[in-house]
Formats: structure tokens, sequence, C-alpha cells
């Protein structure tokens, strides 16, 4: 697992993010002038406003370093996403680096895995879940991005800025029983204004290129008798190739889950197949193929697809 940092947000906002088990929240505060904040101070009350009836209202304001109340007048207890004005806060208490300056909050963006709305695919194993921030300094609604563009295939730091928010967090959980406190994560924030997170252990990249956080995070997959060219198999005739569920230093995982099957030929008897503590067996026939023909089997996850590319050829 690891945690890495980034000081590539070019929005001036400062970030946080606050990490639990089965919850994501990233949180931006934007800097204001100090006559601004004596204002709002002189003439805001201290306290939610209770005299405005509104349809959906939080019992208490967001408050820096804790995850946001609960909101009624939703269908579930937790907004997924809000813009904000107010509160105003003083920079020290978000950080000793910021005393002196002034900031409002701006917006939060939360990801709870219990909210009914996430549907059945966003949770599966192999995803990257990712809350960007637009222009304007607000978080934009998170989302797991590996099943948001299963079509395109495109990296999440791209699905990202096709909503126009600049990708900010990434969260990589590999297995859906994994706990987000347990998950490798990039974290991109402003390098003027910095970072806040309840959790700890985030090392600073010496690079930009973060690309590779996502593949390095999820599970690999190998051939269990370490070759990697063709496959002999006969016309009409069947073969089995053994798969091993890998980490980026080449470790097995030794967990359960199914893995997805794809073929540019052949027959495949199962498109999906069980991986039992790291271990599958892909079973494929050449059914209806001639020798000197090739085609190729892919496996991967649902969303994370075409992790292996097993290469056949028939032969006499």
């Amino acid at each position: 697992m690891f945690r890495h940092t980034v000081p590539s947000l070019s929005t001036p906002v400062f970030v946080e993010a606050l990490i639990a088990e089965r919850r994501i929240c990233l949180k931006t505060y934007q800097e204001i002038p100090e006559q601004t904040f004596t204002l709002f101070n002189a003439e805001s009350p201290t306290t939610m406003d209770t005299r405005v009836q509104r349809s959906l209202s939080l019992s208490q304001f967001v408050a820096p370093k804790t995850f946001p109340p609960e909101v009624s007048g939703i269908y579930f207890r937790h907004l997924p996403c809000m813009r904000l004005e107010t509160p105003y806060v003083e920079g020290a208490a978000l950080d000793d680096a910021l005393a002196g300056r002034y900031f409002r909050t701006r917006s939060y963006s939360m990801i709870d895995l219990d909210d009914p709305a996430i549907g059945s695919v966003e949770r599966k194993d192999a995803a990257t879940w990712v809350i960007g921030v637009d222009y304007d300094g607000y978080a934009r609604p998170g989302f797991n991005a590996l099943a948001y563009e299963h079509s395109t295939k495109m990296h999440p730091l791209r699905a990202a800025r096709q909503i126009g928010a600049p990708a900010c967090l990434f969260v990589y959980q590999p297995f859906a029983s994994v706990p987000f406190t347990e998950c490798s994560m990039t974290l991109k924030f402003n390098q003027g204004l910095g970072f806040y997170s309840n959790v700890d252990a985030w090392l600073p990249r010496a690079d930009f290129e973060y690309l590779g956080d996502m593949v390095a995070a999820l599970p690999r997959l190998r051939r269990a008798d370490g070759q990697t060219d063709a496959i002999p198999i006969a016309p009409d005739g069947w073969a089995t190739v053994g798969l091993e569920m890998v980490d980026s230093a080449g470790a097995l995982i030794n967990q359960d889950t199914t893995l997805h099957l794809e073929a540019t030929g052949g027959y495949l008897p199962q498109q999906r197949v069980t991986c039992a503590a790291g271990l599958a067996q892909v079973r494929v026939g050449a059914l209806g193929l001639s020798v000197g023909e090739h085609f190729r089997v892919k496996a991967g996850f649902y969303s994370y697809t075409g992790l292996i590319d097993l290469h056949f050829k028939v032969t006499p």
C-alpha cells in the first residue's frame, strides 16, 4: 500500500482528504480577504440558521478536519456533494503554515459505500474512485472511474477531466472487501496552499508521473507456467492455461475473485472463471479453426479488463 502526494493541482484551494473504512470525503477551502472574514463573523450567527425552512438542511456547520454532518431532506443520510460558501475559517485551523490567512469552506464531495445510489458494478473488484476539483474550486461528485469509462478504457485522470474537474484524489481499491483505509491513494494538491488528511504515511513523489500509480496498486495477472510465447492448440482441440493473480512486486495475492474473459476467436465455455486464492484455470477451445490460425483471449476484471493477453496458435 502507498499514499502519494503530487503538488500539481492548479486550482487555488486548500484540500482535506478524510478517509474512513467505507467513506471518503474531499473538502475544498478558498482563500478570502481578512475584511470579508471579519464582516462574516460580525453579522452571521455561530450556529445554523433554523428560522429558514429548507427541504435540505444540515444540523451544524461543516467543520475543518471532520466528516460533514448528516443531512436531512434527502434519500440518504449523507449528501454525495455539496457547494458551500460558509463557514469562514482562520487559516491556522487548517494548517499552521496558513496562520494569518483566511478561508471560506467551498465544498465537499463524499463517496459512501452504503449509499444506495451506488450501483453494483461500481462496487466490483478493481475499482479506482476519483474526486475532482473544478476551476471554481468546487469538489465534484466522486465516482468509480473504471466502471464509468468501461467502454473507452480511458485512464481515470482523463475521465475526471471530461466532466470538467481535474482529478484531485484517487483511491485504488483492489477488492470490494478492502476498506478505504487500506487502499493505495494518490492526492494532488495546490503547492501554494497544501493539504490535510486524517491518515498519515503520505509520501511526495519525486516527479509528476503518477499515471502508473493505478497499475501499481491494482492486481495483475500472469501465466502460471511463467511463459509468454504463443500457446499451441490443435484444430478443434482444447487447452487449459493456469493464471496467477499477483501484486506489483510479483507476489501471489491470496484472494478470491472472479475473472472476466473475452476472445477474438475460438470458444470459451465460460466467460467468467473463479480465481481462488489467487489461482485460476482458463479453458479454451479451437473449434472451427485450422492449422496456422491465431486468436487471443484476454482476462481481467469486469471494469479493469485485459490484464493479460493470451496468444494461441493452432498447430498440427
